[in-house]
């Protein structure tokens, strides 16, 4: 691909023969012209690919560029910058860059180039040129996944910017999101957060919370529940071209490029962003099927959130964060994790236990290095329950949602996120439980 780096940033601005230029990018040139648009901006060649400071001056402006460029290109199904593309939709590598999923959400209009054909996306519908969308209706189109990683997300975020979204569906909206985006890929991890600033951004004028390391202040703690579960794994090379088209009026706009310096940042364990991705993972916030939000989930009444300070990595409150800090009381219990049964053969699945008790519970870690959990000091704490019914019971049955914790081995008197466990409320594992302050990093 081609790039601009401070070696040659100097050749770059003396100009650059259009026959040197990658076929996509000739492409979006020639497409550029035709509708009469003077700017175009390419990320490789207009951000300096090894300079930090150039990518972190130009990543906190990037939500207000995508809402007010022109337009938006993609070349969805290119697998590289030379434009040999694929056919299938559903496996396209653009759509599946944790990079491309704000731009789509913020931009006014894309263009999809497609090996076979365009599709065109905005505000109010998607079309493309067999016609076999025009004869959907709005409601039907944003049902389908004509575009994967749309799910209805374009609808719902304009209907916040209306003003006709109440905090709880924002709230909502927000879980659903970070579920979605949580299994696209990165090429470099520290940029999970970075790369949903620009959306976060733009909706911190209507959340009106504050941003903490991918998590809003006004849904916690709802918001620490969250799971890491296996997904279908996706194997999608690092390949994608964007650009954004900008009238000369609207000033020069700019698109973020996976190909920077990686910088790593101190995520606190407590938020999702934390987790190392890997293949066939990826953050949930439901409970069995359902959205934690449809479970009829509730706080736990000994739970409160004292403070959080989560200092910034960059120019941007929305984007990186050097570290977390979580000050939080609530009911927390010693508990064990088992891996093996007591003839030594392996679980199908870890269960933690309560002191005292003998029925476990599942639990899901945060990442797969478990084999020394077991025995292990870990602890409890409950930040809420939800419902759900019970099929062998056929009646409704309340869970808690507890954090699994260790000792910290960064900050002294702190502990670590390492999990969360599901327990069956009638096990009574916090009934009676003394409450207690914490410090999570």
């Amino acid at each position: 691909m081609l790039t601009t780096t401070t070696d040659n940033l100097k050749a770059r601005m003396s100009g650059t023969r259009l026959s040197h230029f990658p076929q996509t990018f000739q492409d979006a040139i020639s497409i550029t012209q035709r509708l009469g648009i003077r700017y175009l901006w390419i990320d490789s060649l207009c951000i300096i690919q090894d300079s930090l400071s150039d990518w972190e001056a130009e990543s906190a402006r990037m939500g207000d560029v995508y809402t007010n460029s022109f337009l938006t290109i993609a070349a969805t199904h290119s697998t590289n910058s030379h434009g040999q593309g694929n056919t299938n939709l559903d496996t396209s590598p653009l759509l599946t860059r944790a990079w491309a999923f704000q731009e789509r959400l913020l931009s006014t209009r894309t263009l999809h180039v497609h090996a076979e054909e365009l599709f065109w996306e905005c505000k109010s519908r998607n079309m493309c040129e067999c016609t076999a969308l025009d004869t959907q209706s709005h409601q039907q189109q944003s049902e389908l996944e004509i575009l994967p990683g749309s799910q209805g997300f374009k609808g719902r975020y304009a209907e916040i910017c209306a003003g006709i979204q109440s905090i709880q569906q924002m709230a909502d909206y927000w879980l659903r999101l970070v579920v979605a985006y949580s299994s696209l890929t990165l090429t470099y991890e520290s940029d999970r957060l970075q790369a949903l600033s620009g959306l976060a951004t733009r909706l911190s004028k209507h959340f009106r919370s504050e941003y903490l390391a991918g998590l809003w202040a006004f849904d916690l703690p709802r918001s620490l529940i969250w799971r890491r579960i296996k997904t279908e794994s996706k194997d999608h090379r690092k390949a994608y071209v964007r650009v954004n088209l900008v009238r000369e009026t609207g000033g020069v706009s700019e698109i973020l490029s996976d190909d920077k310096l990686s910088v790593t940042f101190g995520t606190p364990s407590w938020s999702w962003a934390a987790v190392q991705p890997q293949d066939g993972y990826a953050i949930s916030y439901r409970h069995h099927t359902l959205m934690i939000s449809l479970c009829r989930y509730k706080n736990d009444p000994r739970i409160e959130v004292l403070s959080v300070k989560c200092p910034s990595a960059g120019e941007t409150p929305f984007g990186s964060v050097r570290s977390g800090k979580l000050a939080i009381k609530g009911a927390l219990i010693p508990t064990m994790c088992k891996l093996r049964g007591d003839d030594g053969t392996p679980l199908k699945e870890p269960l933690l236990f309560a002191e005292g008790t003998e029925e476990g519970s599942k639990v899901l870690f945060d990442n797969d290095e478990i084999t020394d959990m077991e025995g292990r000091n870990l602890w409890s704490l409950v930040i809420g329950s939800v419902e759900d019914l019970w099929p062998s019971k056929s009646k409704m049955q309340r869970f808690d949602q507890a954090l699994v914790l260790q000792k910290s081995s960064r900050e002294p008197n702190a502990f670590e996120r390492v999990g969360l466990v599901t327990v069956d409320t009638d096990k009574g594992w916090f009934h009676g439980t003394s409450v207690e302050s914490i410090i999570i990093v």
